[in-house]
């Protein structure tokens, strides 16, 4: 589940940034600097696709020649990824796996927070648009009473109510099985960035203000009571733009960043976090992070916050991992080796142990002379999991190398994590790794600086409540 947005205008931003660079007719906020959303590739897929799908109805036509194997996903969930742009839903309890019928060309795919529904984004550029397949029959429905195209949307916490962008305002739709979109807020300039509180109660967007010159913008951060529709506004970035990084599990605050003078480049060398709780005017400033919000994660049944803590692009340099109060602001540094990297952290369920890359530490350099250095470098990241506080770090030896993106599985057993354009499944009982479903090769092993932000384009995996 995840907000899918895209820019509104022509206007010259990097997908995930700010406001700034909008035309009048408005712009929309998707994920981080000079690379999309979240996430990224990896190492070996070397278990054989089935070549025949087990039955079951899980919507759509079964493929003729498998691109996931739904064995080795049994009893893991719903997983939806989209393969040379056709979309597909692997059903972990059925065993079941169908192409959705007339998605192609399909990207982004997310799941409502009930399972229910799937929304995905169907075509290219300007023609795109975003329609929801029914996860049972694999339907498609358009979303319809809505006075333009959606722009942007997103699931709420729980249920399939959906938070939409379209024709200069933000509608709620409660159903998509029957829209009938309820207007909450209409942004007296170019807005986007829905983030919908985990209670359900309020959703935050960004609202640039009026001013001719777009660099010495300000952007305001607002809040809409979905009962209501009231809006608030919450703070003002002077001259700056924002971009969301989620709200506080109880609902009692929100992380951003501020961009100053709307930069591109400034942003892309990372920025504070900051910390704003709900009634106050001034935020609580945490340490610098790349604006990845994948790599901003709160423990589970805890307010505290696991970061990607340093500054500059390269991922592969001065990197590691802080758990902050986002209260107070104080942080405590994670151990790791001095020769390393520290990447793509995940909780566990029960918020006891940490999932997470460790890679080769390459200080003070900005590229790498060749594809084999490139190649080098991508083969060190390697999967670890240590306790939360640091201790007892073990790397995940039968993993390999290359991996990017680990998430736990519900029940704390498994991890799922991207690997040479494919996703795999570790057993950490057994430490047995299967090939679960063919993602295809990311667009260059480069990445920006070694971020690479396709995969978050192209999977969702739904777990259950």
């Amino acid at each position: 589940m995840r907000t899918v947005t895209r820019l509104r205008t022509a206007g010259a931003l990097l997908l995930g940034l700010t406001l700034a660079a909008c035309a009048a007719a408005g712009s929309g906020l998707d994920q981080p600097p000079a690379a999309s959303a979240e996430e990224a590739p990896g190492g070996a897929a070397d278990s054989p696709s089935p070549a025949t799908s087990s039955e079951g109805p899980a919507g759509g036509k079964e493929p003729a020649s498998l691109p996931a194997d739904p064995e080795a996903f049994r009893g893991l969930g719903k997983l939806a990824f989209v393969r040379e742009g056709r979309l597909y839903i692997l059903d972990g309890e059925t065993g079941a796996l169908r192409e959705v019928d007339g998605a192609a060309p399909a990207s982004a795919p997310s799941w409502s927070a009930d399972g229910r529904w799937l929304a995905f984004r169907q075509g290219e550029g300007d023609e795109s648009r975003i329609v929801v397949a029914e996860a049972a029959t694999g339907a498609i429905r358009e979303l319809t009473g809505l006075p333009g195209p959606v722009e942007e949307y997103e699931w709420a916490a729980t249920g399939s109510a959906l938070a939409v962008a379209a024709g200069n305002a933000i509608w709620l739709v409660d159903d998509p099985a029957r829209p009938q979109p309820r207007r909450l807020a209409a942004p007296d300039g170019p807005f986007g960035a829905l983030t919908w509180s985990p209670d359900g109660r309020h959703i935050a967007y960004v609202v640039g203000l009026p001013d001719e010159n777009v660099e010495a913008r300000s952007d305001a951060l607002e809040v809409v009571d979905t009962a209501e529709g009231k809006a608030v506004r919450w703070y003002v970035a002077e001259e700056a733009g924002i971009v969301p990084a989620g709200w506080w599990p109880d609902s009692r605050g929100i992380l951003f960043w501020v961009l100053p003078q709307h930069s591109n480049s400034i942003a892309a060398d990372g920025l504070p976090l900051q910390s704003l709780a709900l009634g106050s005017h001034e935020p609580v400033a945490l340490p610098d992070t790349l604006l990845y919000q994948s790599w901003v994660a709160w423990r589970p049944g805890s307010g505290e916050l696991l970061l990607v803590q340093g500054s500059g692009r390269p991922v592969w340099d001065g990197k590691a991992l802080a758990l902050c109060n986002p209260g107070t602001g104080a942080c405590r540094n994670l151990p790791q080796p001095e020769d390393t990297v520290s990447l793509d952290p995940a909780w566990s369920p029960d918020g006891q142990r940490i999932a997470l890359v460790r890679a080769q530490r390459r200080p003070e350099e900005w590229g790498f002379t060749g594809d084999d250095q490139v190649m080098e470098w991508v083969e060190s990241r390697r999967l670890w999991v240590m306790a939360a506080d640091g201790s007892g770090a073990r790397e995940m030896a039968t993993a390999g190398g290359g991996i990017y993106n680990p998430t736990w599985s519900r029940d704390g057993r498994h991890l799922l994590y991207v690997q040479k354009g494919a996703l795999r499944v570790l057993d950490l009982e057994t430490g047995q790794t299967r090939w679960v479903a063919d993602l295809g090769e990311p667009e260059n092993d480069f990445g920006f600086y070694g971020h690479i932000g396709q995969w978050a384009q192209q999977m969702d995996w739904h777990q259950g409540p």
